[in-house]
């Protein structure tokens, strides 16, 4: 047994308890209460122990409430962020589920709901498509069930609508590239924002320009005249190729242009 030698107010509604020995304890005002305690009261060692993961529930509990004040969270961002305050190291895995099934217990946070929030938000906000969503959900914690059930609630119209925006910005950001390049570039693009295969081809088919040869010509010039130390034809051939220019068009650029080829 061991005695309470001083209590003092704290921070937050918390109270540290100095026992005998010099250990510090830090309360909750609920425990406080509940436990009943004041100075010269004795502890039992198991008392002790027990106050210790009360005090760190409770702390636990203030701690994710501070962090959900700013915004939503998921259950995994909560356990991160006790993890990375933990500065008295007294956060184990117990705690921590504890914490997170109290936090669900009191509706502040809910995974599935806030799957469909994040969802909501990408489609209104960003350009971000399916396969970017689902990816940023499974990176914050969210189960497969949750995260398919979200997706879901897409209207493809809505998805369609955002394809076609990103679709006609990077068409005119690859304006000075070959027509070929030009779709390959967007779409590469547009895959990596999560677009499937259908909602690329119905996007770029909605903004991409008529193939105007002679602006391809004057491209295939400007590139001749711009690499002008290749003197092989051959290699300025490829080079244009790779470029995705057609055979027949780096031909008549290559014959109308000024340079002696080897």
């Amino acid at each position: 047994m061991e005695k309470i030698k001083n209590i003092k107010v704290g921070k937050y509604n918390f109270y540290k308890i100095t026992l005998a020995s010099g250990e510090v304890l830090s309360v909750s005002e609920r425990v406080m209460a509940a436990e009943i305690l004041y100075k010269d009261k004795e502890l039992s060692a198991e008392k002790i122990e027990e106050l210790k993961a009360g005090g760190s529930l409770d702390w636990g509990f203030e701690l994710a409430l501070y962090y959900l004040s700013f915004k939503m969270r998921t259950s995994k961002e909560i356990a991160e962020y006790l993890k990375k305050h933990d500065t008295k190291k007294q956060f184990n895995e117990e705690i921590i589920s504890k914490v997170i099934f109290k936090l669900q217990e009191y509706k502040y946070i809910n995974d599935a709901e806030y799957a469909k929030m994040f969802v909501n938000d990408a489609i209104n906000l960003t350009t971000d498509g399916r396969r970017k969503i689902a990816q940023k959900l499974k990176q914050k914690g969210i189960t497969e069930l949750d995260v398919m059930s979200a997706l879901d609630e897409i209207d493809s119209d809505d998805e369609l609508f955002n394809a076609k925006k990103l679709a006609e910005k990077l068409i005119r950001k690859y304006e000075k590239e070959s027509a070929r390049n030009r779709i390959e570039k967007t779409r590469q693009s547009m895959m990596t924002k999560g677009y499937n295969r259908d909602v690329i081809d119905a996007a770029i088919a909605a903004h991409l320009p008529e193939v105007d040869e002679s602006e391809e010509l004057e491209k295939i010039k400007k590139l001749i005249k711009k690499n002008n130390k290749i003197k092989d034809k051959f290699k300025m051939k490829t080079k244009l190729f790779t470029k995705g220019f057609s055979t027949e068009l780096i031909n008549r650029a290559i014959g109308e242009s000024d340079v002696t080829w080897d």
